[in-house]
């Protein structure tokens, strides 16, 4: 049985809400972290899919569509690659953002601290030595594991709120994407790539906001569900949304150009989130990279194969 084009977008709507449910009981259920080589694997398997969705799949059917519309530049391209810009400016702003507010609340504690331990001091007549107490030691060692924005500081809860805008940025652009497919063949290849790294987006997520405290503490864990359900919500507003756009009768220019937007987004997601993350991973935990790169080759491969029966 064939399934209709209106049949796949509302079947990508019930699967991605399902699968980001699992992968975030997941992050919850799981005490201690599974194995991280398998972690990575998925994670970098998920990477090349994106990747062959972005270059292989999205980005030819975009330009196809402006073609039939007359456009002689390469709009596909042009719109995919601002994409990639406007989310890398997102992402440094975002990450500033967080950087800031830890660098106060670290200023702020310290201040306290020290002012405690000084009236401590006063009140039961010591010395005061003031060297131990003036140095506040803050690393700006570029050597170091930088935190991406795609993840959550422990100690500081706000970085979580960051990190579901973020990945919900990306979800409602995924969502665009599928909801504006005019063809079968593109659909199931945007459905595919989503598929294969919506899990373990919605573990990045919950496994962030839970190590936040948003889980354990029990007057916090609304703001867990509320994460959560916003993250599911924009995926299935940028679905209805392009759904919309599609069944307007203007879905020519609009859904290429949203196309563009989503292949723009797997492009980056996989090149700018995922990969430089995982390759820190993998060198700090020495991880086998046979697998990995097994991995990687088969998640692009597979997908780009899909392009030959689409």
């Amino acid at each position: 049985m064939t399934l209709s084009l209106n049949a796949w977008k509302g079947l990508s709507m019930a699967t991605f809400t399902l699968i980001s449910v699992i992968g975030a009981t997941i992050a919850v259920l799981l005490k201690e972290k599974a194995k991280q080589v398998y972690i990575s694997c998925g994670v970098i398997f998920s990477s090349g899919v994106l990747l062959a969705g972005g270059f292989v799949h999205l980005l030819p059917d975009a330009d196809a569509q402006f073609s039939e519309v007359g456009a002689e530049f390469p709009w596909a391209f042009c719109v995919s690659g601002s994409t990639i810009v406007g989310l890398a400016c997102i992402e440094i702003i975002l990450d500033r953002v967080i950087e800031d507010y830890i660098t106060k609340s670290n200023n702020t504690y310290a201040t306290v601290a020290t002012d405690d331990t000084l009236d401590g001091q006063i009140e039961n007549g010591e010395a005061m030595d003031l060297a131990p107490l003036v140095p506040i030691e803050h690393d700006h060692d570029h050597g170091h594991d930088h935190r991406h924005v795609h993840s959550a500081d422990p100690n500081n809860p706000f970085s979580a709120i960051l990190l579901t805008i973020a990945l919900s940025i990306h979800s409602i652009i995924e969502g665009l994407g599928i909801g504006a497919s005019g063809d079968i063949s593109a659909i199931q290849s945007a459905f595919i790539a989503v598929v294969a790294h919506k899990g373990f987006t919605a573990f990045a997520l919950a496994e962030g906001l839970v190590s936040s405290g948003y889980w354990k503490n029990h007057s916090r864990r609304k703001y867990f569900y509320i994460s959560i359900g916003t993250f599911i919500m924009m995926n299935l507003i940028g679905i209805a949304t392009g759904w919309g756009v599609s069944s307007s009768g203007e879905e020519n220019t609009l859904t290429a150009v949203l196309i563009s937007i989503t292949a723009g987004s797997f492009i980056y997601v996989s090149v700018v989130e995922i990969l430089p993350q995982e390759t820190k991973n993998i060198k700090s935990a020495r991880l086998p990279i046979i697998p990995i790169f097994i991995s990687f080759i088969a998640g692009f491969s597979l997908m780009s194969m899909l392009a030959l029966y689409a």
